[in-house]
């Protein structure tokens, strides 16, 4: 069935690329089947699974009065339910002048990501597909935790019940889908995508220390939150880019070294999809693009999330600042210039630190997050330069994993790197950038998951590849990188 909230897909460009996977055979049961036929190459050897026709209602619509949701079903099902979260959506979009990622709720409980073949690959190889949307923007974790608690409860009870159900999203929606497979006992896998999984006051910390260090190298006297208004905030964030952008014309300069250095305290990557990072004049202007990206966090951001909670929630006091700078890269920068990393770094060390308004902070601290206590098997998937969710959350959730009593092996934590070559190629396709992932890596990603709950296998990095595809830029064995010292704060 469709209706205003359930369009027609286009037909695929290209086929998840996999050796066997299983899915169920069924025969064609009308309403809300929109799939079409799977790879050749992928074996149907499950039981049948009968499904519930769908009707406008059951298949589309607005749960609790609230949450727009949509659920597509194949022509196979498999029994399987994926059950997928949003991404964070801002209130202003970045760059300026961009539509709202919000801006129709009604249509955005997607799971293309921006890449139609997703949710069509998926939907070949015998999967469910369900998506809530959160129409409030902001950091709503809660609330994406809520819908697909709806979402869930709505599928089981009009369509069938569902004998495996994985939680995947990007994003906040990686954090939410972490969450409910950590404390709901219907979720039998997770695959958070770019995820934001050392949580909210981790993550906003990470947002002010950009902040703070452009204010001490670039923009003497810049509010670090605490806007009186939108407009404030924007008037804000469009100063700081236009100064980092002259910073990073002075390629040879002051301006280049600033931003080098900048980029090792504030934890900015030094790539993007369209610059390389060569050498500290080339890291500045990688640089640069991604501060327009993050400083739009501890901006424009930044007015939205105080009012949610109060007040100023992150904190940069306690910071060490010269513990997050490698040898390799200060002696970079020692060499392209002499003495400028103690130079540019000495300000930032002994600025003036920003402090958490106390309940704001708490009140942060109690946003749903990820502990690491694993009870089911997740794959999650991150590229390597991500100036949005840092890999570092990556390795926040695998410390918190071993630190706890939680199983680490039921962990598997696919890190994407841009193509040695990608500057002769005009840009990198996957690797730099925000869930900057092939379709195929994906769709891959789920089907690595389907593949270790079934059965009952720990993925081999060999297949691990074979089903993220040839082009996803995965990198086995890719170092996990510590969360960024910093203050002493609850991970949520």
């Amino acid at each position: 069935m469709r209706n205003k909230h359930t369009a027609s897909r286009p037909r695929a460009h290209r086929r998840l690329a996999v050796a066997a996977v299983a899915v169920a055979s069924v025969a064609l049961i009308a309403g809300c089947a929109d799939g079409g036929t799977a790879d050749s190459r992928v074996s149907a050897t499950s039981t049948d699974v009968a499904f519930t026709a769908c009707t406008d209602q059951s298949c589309a619509g607005t749960l609790d009065n609230k949450f727009p949701f949509k659920i597509s079903m194949p022509k196979k099902w498999n029994g399987t339910l994926l059950l997928y979260s949003h991404e964070y959506r801002a209130d202003v979009p970045v760059p300026l002048g961009t539509a709202a990622a919000g801006a129709d709720p009604v249509l955005s409980p997607t799971w293309t990501m921006g890449k139609a073949d997703v949710g069509e690959n998926l939907l070949d190889v015998g999967f469910a597909l369900a998506g809530a949307a959160v129409p409030d923007l902001g950091w709503r974790v809660g609330e994406q935790i809520e819908a697909a608690d709806a979402l869930y409860a709505h599928f089981s009870e009009q369509v069938a019940k569902p004998d495996r159900v994985y939680t995947w999203g990007p994003s906040t929606g990686a954090l939410a889908s972490l969450n409910l497979a950590q404390n709901r006992e219907w979720v039998s896998g997770t695959a958070p995508l770019c995820g934001n999984l050392a949580g909210l006051t981790r993550n906003y910390d990470i947002a002010l220390d950009a902040a703070y260090a452009v204010r001490q190298l670039l923009y003497p006297g810049m509010r670090r939150g605490n806007s009186r208004s939108l407009e404030e905030a924007r008037g804000t964030f469009t100063e700081v880019l236009w100064r980092g952008r002259a910073a990073a014309a002075d390629s040879f300069g002051p301006g280049a070294q600033k931003l080098a250095v900048l980029g090792l305290a504030a934890v900015v990557p030094s790539k993007t999809a369209t610059l390389p990072g060569a050498g500290v004049a080339g890291e500045a202007k990688a640089i640069a693009a991604n501060l327009e990206i993050v400083l739009a966090r501890s901006t424009i951001d930044r007015y939205a999330l105080e009012r949610q909670y109060g007040g100023n929630p992150s904190t940069n006091v306690g910071t060490n600042y010269n513990l997050r700078a490698s040898k390799q890269a200060v002696e970079e920068i020692q060499k392209a210039r002499p003495g400028a990393y103690k130079k540019y770094m000495k300000p930032i060390n002994k600025g003036a630190r920003v402090a958490a308004d106390g309940a704001a902070r708490d009140s942060a601290n109690g946003s749903p997050g990820a502990t690491g206590a694993m009870k089911v098997p997740m794959v999650s998937l991150h590229t390597a330069y991500d100036a949005v969710a840092i890999t570092q959350n990556e390795g926040a959730i695998i410390t918190a994993a071993r630190e706890s009593s939680a199983e680490a092996r039921r962990l598997i934590q696919a890190n994407v790197v841009s193509p040695p070559l990608f500057a002769k190629e005009g840009a990198a396709s996957v690797g730099a950038g925000h869930c900057s992932f092939t379709p195929d890596s994906v769709a891959g990603t789920v089907v690595i998951l389907d593949k270790w709950v079934r059965e009952g296998r720990f993925p081999s990095e060999a297949s691990t590849a074979e089903l993220l595809g040839p082009n996803s830029g995965y990198t086995p064995r890719y170092p996990h990188l510590k969360w960024p010292t910093g203050p002493a704060a609850p991970a949520n």
